[in-house]
C-alpha cells in the first residue's frame, strides 16, 4: 500500500477528528451518491472493506443492513468506529477487523468475519494500492466474500489533479504528486478546522474510469451513479460546475452474478 506504516500512522494520528468531514461540500456528495448505491439494505449483512470510523458503516445499518464488519489496517480509527456505536447505545450491529487488507484475510475467519456477504463496500481504500499486485490482492480479498448475487458499492478517487480539489472549495484538496509505476502517489489535506492530511496512491486501473478491474474479478452491470442524483448538485448545480466538468471523484455499483466466482 502506499506506505503501509505511513498510512496506518496518518490515520491512526489523525482518527479523532476524521468524524468532523461530514459537513463538508466532499463528504455530503459521496454520502448522497453511496445513499442510491446502497438503496435498500434490509436483513442484508454487509462487509465495509477499509471502512475506518465506520462512517458509511453506519449508514448501511440506517439503511436496514442487518450488520456491517468493517476490516481497517487503523486501530484507532477502529476505536472511534466502537466508541461510536457505545456512544449510540448500538451493540453487534458493527464489529471491528484490523487488517492489512492487501494479505489473506483467512486470520480473521476465526475471529468471526463472514466467508460472505450480501453486500461489499469499498469506498477509497483500492486508492491506496502502490503496484497491480496489492491492487489485485486487495480486490480478490473484497470479492472473495461477496456472495454470488450480491452487490458491491464502492467511492473512488477520479482526476486528482481537477481544478475541483485545486483550492479546496469542496473541502479537500491533493498535492505532492509523485509517478509510480501505472499510477500517482499524492497527499490529500481534508480542510478542517483543524486541517488532517493523508497519503494515498491511485493506479491508472482505477482512477480513469475503466472497467476492466471489475470484469477481472467477476463483477457485471457496472455503473457510477449519475451525479445529478445527489440532492446537494441538484440544488445548487453552478457550485458543483467546476466539480462536475472534471469529477474528483466517483461512486459505483456492480453485481456479482450468481454464477460468478472470485
Amino acid at each position: 500500500m502506499a506506505s503501509f506504516e505511513q498510512v496506518k500512522s496518518d490515520y491512526d494520528a489523525q482518527a479523532e477528528g476524521y468524524n468532523d468531514i461530514t459537513h463538508l461540500p466532499c463528504n455530503i456528495l459521496e454520502t448522497q451518491l453511496l445513499e442510491v448505491a446502497l438503496g435498500d439494505c434490509s436483513g442484508l449483512n454487509v462487509l465495509d472493506f477499509g471502512g475506518g470510523s465506520g462512517l458509511h458503516a453506519r449508514q448501511a445499518i440506517d439503511a436496514g443492513a442487518a450488520s456491517c464488519d468493517i476490516i481497517d489496517l487503523s486501530s484507532e480509527m477502529l476505536r472511534v468506529a466502537e466508541d461510536t456505536e457505545k456512544k449510540l447505545g448500538r451493540s453487534g450491529k458493527i464489529r471491528c477487523f484490523e487488517a492489512d487488507v492487501t494479505q489473506p484475510l483467512d486470520q480473521l475467519t476465526s475471529k468471526g468475519l463472514r466467508t460472505q456477504y450480501d453486500l461489499v463496500m469499498s469506498n477509497f481504500c483500492f486508492d491506496h494500492a502502490t503496484s497491480q499486485e496489492q491492487l489485485d490482492a486487495m480486490w480478490h480479498n473484497a470479492i472473495s466474500r461477496l456472495k454470488p448475487g450480491g452487490r458491491f458499492v464502492g467511492a473512488r478517487v477520479g482526476n486528482m489533479k481537477s481544478k475541483a480539489c485545486a483550492d479546496g472549495k469542496y473541502g479537500v484538496t491533493y498535492k505532492d504528486f509523485q509517478d509510480i509505476p501505472g499510477g500517482i502517489r499524492y497527499r490529500y489535506r481534508i480542510h478542517l478546522k483543524e486541517p488532517i492530511e493523508f497519503e494515498a496512491s491511485s493506479l491508472a486501473a482505477t482512477y480513469t474510469g475503466n472497467t476492466q478491474i471489475y470484469s477481472k474479478f467477476g463483477l457485471t452491470d457496472v455503473e457510477e451513479v449519475p451525479f445529478m442524483k445527489a440532492k446537494i448538485v441538484r440544488d445548487d448545480s453552478a457550485f458543483w460546475q467546476t466539480f462536475l466538468d472534471d469529477p474528483s471523484m466517483a461512486v459505483v455499483q456492480a453485481l456479482k452474478p450468481v454464477a460468478a466466482a472470485a
